[in-house]
């Protein structure tokens, strides 16, 4: 599975998506908002795509596809609509896709990708202010409280789901792109 042909340019591409977020964020006095998992998953792309590192792009693959949908959730339910977010999102799900379609899956990621993304929760708690409620470490995230009452109950569905979600998503995805090489990547 050899590294894909468009992968500085893909790689660079990420850092856009990303910088262009951060920037967003960071003129918004919001900078603390760049430790949200997805957002980490930006900067994380474009290193693994700028290196060479198939397993780390599908750690940040992982990490989007898990965060994309809960980050649509909270727009739909009345949270705030930063355009940069959509480029961050959905052009590094995009990015991330267009290379592992040429190196394949690099086999079972869902341990790290799991391991990873608890320790930047629990970082998170450690680094951020409650207020910001960054990756819902302190509390329900606002829209949800009236599904779950108890924050230790909510975030324990959501590291169980994490977990779950990266096991399937790992499996499907070896199967998927197993093997797979495409000469247009």
């Amino acid at each position: 599975m050899g590294r894909p042909r468009n992968a500085p340019r893909l790689a660079l591409l990420a850092l856009g998506f990303y910088l262009a977020h951060a920037l967003e964020l960071l003129l918004r006095d919001e900078g603390i908002d760049l430790l949200w998992i997805c957002n980490l998953a930006g900067p994380l792309l474009a290193l693994a795509l700028g290196v060479g590192a198939p397993r780390l792009l599908a750690m940040a693959f992982l990490w989007l596809l898990f965060g994309t949908p809960l980050w649509l959730s909270d727009m739909l339910m009345g949270g705030e609509v930063i355009v940069t977010s959509f480029a961050s999102h959905l052009g590094g799900i995009g990015c991330a896709w267009i290379a592992l379609r040429r190196w394949g899956w690099p086999g079972s990621i869902w341990p790290l990708a799991t391991a990873s993304a608890w320790a930047m929760l629990g970082l998170t708690r450690l680094l951020t202010p409650p207020e910001r409620n960054v990756n819902v470490v302190f509390r329900v995230q606002p829209g949800w409280e009236s599904v779950f009452t108890d924050h230790k109950l909510y975030l324990l569905l959501l590291l169980s789901s994490n977990l779950l979600a990266f096991f399937v998503l790992d499996r499907v995805l070896a199967r998927a792109l197993r093997g797979r090489r495409d000469a247009t990547a």
